[in-house]
């Protein structure tokens, strides 16, 4: 329920703008790539926002199963075919023109110089950082020496790309039509160019999200439906055994009210503490469901919070509801439903 409720939350965090291309940087494109969003923008009826154009290079620092440390572009194995532990870094790099040009500062950094901005450690373990060197020869010459480690070439491979982010204004037909257009530009003509798009990705968010939730509510009924079944014919059972034992306890003098708050207190056992025990597993394993729904994109604490009591609540009503049930057939067996 959580994942479906914040479906569009979660796209929007693996997905930040309705339309996202790069390229080698090497390749001056962008400004063509500019110019065809913008025409094909005007044929489809959709406006353009926020749009952003910036350089910047993507490494990833991976820890080995030895210790060691190596710079790598794919998670599982490295360029030598080494096998990765755990991603330990990931970091942007970019020159202080870009940088200042996207935060509204004014960072001045000399030959030779670095700046490590934003190191933070992410919802689900990872360590990412923003490094700005002074400018584009030194990012090239920073990457060259990093993937001559590896045997790759920084050129070849163009890690140093061209960004053109944008978001559309217009109806989500129009923009997905948009999208899926300079999609089929971008990878038919543009040699490592690579495309990324809430609009087109929507569609697929929603039917997992929503398989997902159908999933959940099925699995979620049926495991309800069997605890409360298997508690339930539990007490109707021990009721005909009891039977007996109340009757002899009404023959020798017990009043018939201490006999109803007898039933109600052992029945409330029975309910109470299996209910107790999940609220608790509930608490314990909270943490960990926090990182599970990270790794989905889901982020907002408050809303897993929220969450988590609202499932507790109606769980709590309708356990509340069968013990009650429970409790009148019990003493119907008896002979005390009056």
């Amino acid at each position: 329920m959580l994942l479906y409720v914040s479906r569009e939350e979660s796209l929007r965090n693996s997905y930040p703008v309705d339309l996202a291309v790069s390229v080698p940087a090497d390749a001056e494109h962008v400004e063509e790539i500019d110019a065809i969003v913008t025409s094909l923008a005007v044929g489809h009826n959709v406006e353009i926002k926020n749009k952003m154009i910036f350089k910047y290079s993507l490494f990833g620092l991976y820890r080995y199963q030895d210790n060691s440390f190596g710079f790598a572009m794919e998670e599982g194995t490295d360029y030598n075919g080494e096998t990765i532990e755990k991603i330990y870094y990931s970091f942007i790099i970019m020159d202080s023109e870009q940088y200042n040009a996207i935060t509204n500062s004014n960072l001045q950094l000399e030959e030779k110089q670095a700046s490590i901005l934003h190191l933070q450690k992410s919802s689900i373990g990872n360590k990412d950082a923003v490094i700005v060197l002074k400018d584009e020869e030194a990012i090239k010459e920073l990457e060259n020496e990093l993937l001559a480690q590896v045997g790759v070439e920084a050129v070849s491979y163009g890690l140093y790309r061209h960004n053109y982010k944008v978001n559309f204004e217009g109806s989500e037909e129009d923009k997905k039509e948009l999208a899926a257009e300079v999609q089929n530009i971008i990878y038919s003509e543009y040699e490592y160019g690579m495309v990324e798009s809430a609009v087109l990705s929507r569609d697929t968010w929603n039917s997992l999200y929503g398989g997902l939730l159908f999933l959940g509510i099925i699995l979620g009924v049926l495991f309800t439906i069997a605890f409360v079944l298997i508690i339930y014919f539990k007490q109707i059972s021990e009721g005909y055994e009891d039977q007996g034992r109340f009757l002899i306890l009404e023959k020798v003098g017990m009043d018939k009210g201490d006999i109803k708050k007898t039933i109600f207190k052992q029945i409330k056992l029975v309910f109470i503490l299996p209910l107790a025990t999940a609220f608790l597993h509930v608490l314990v394993a909270n943490p960990i469901l926090c990182k599970l729904l990270a790794m989905m994109n889901l982020t907002d604490k408050s809303l897993i919070a929220l969450g988590t009591v609202g499932v507790c609540a109606v769980f709590a009503v309708f356990y509340f509801v069968v013990y009650l049930l429970t409790a009148k057939v019990y003493k119907k067996i008896l002979g005390l439903a009056k």
